[in-house]
């Protein structure tokens, strides 16, 4: 959404209605998507046009796209294409039950690589967590 949120909305109040898509357009950074979409739940939520479960799902969702955003962007940094790295959400963000400001859980699982493999996984997996940070 523009930067003139509230002013957009006010225009086009069904604009709220239609379920988000995440997208990451030229000059829009990951924080800056990530707090027009969690005003955007919110104010869905608040006005009654989404239940505590959706907003929740959504929130989740959110953090799905962000997490797999920065995590194909570190791989690339890093030269990892194809890495056997498998990330899991755990606690409230594995169940899609996080809300505004939550934690991410995660748990890295790395597969059986040659020599230097266990130390470009860490690597892989603290630089993703860095990124969030």
């Amino acid at each position: 959404m523009p930067p003139l949120m509230l002013e957009s909305l006010a225009a086009d109040p069904d604009a709220l209605s239609v379920q988000p898509s995440f997208s990451l357009p030229g000059a829009h950074s990951l924080p800056a998507l990530k707090e027009q979409q969690e005003l955007r739940s919110g104010i869905r939520h608040l006005l009654g046009l989404s239940t505590f479960e959706r907003l929740t799902e959504e929130l989740s969702s959110l953090a799905d796209f962000i997490v797999s955003t920065l995590f194909a962007a570190e791989s690339r940094k890093r030269r990892n294409s194809g890495a056997r790295l498998a990330v899991f959400a755990l606690g409230k963000y594995g169940t899609r039950e996080i809300t505004f400001d939550a934690d991410l859980d995660l748990l890295f699982v790395a597969g059986a690589a040659g020599n230097n493999g266990p130390a470009r996984m860490e690597r892989l997996a603290s630089g993703l967590m860095g990124a969030l940070t």
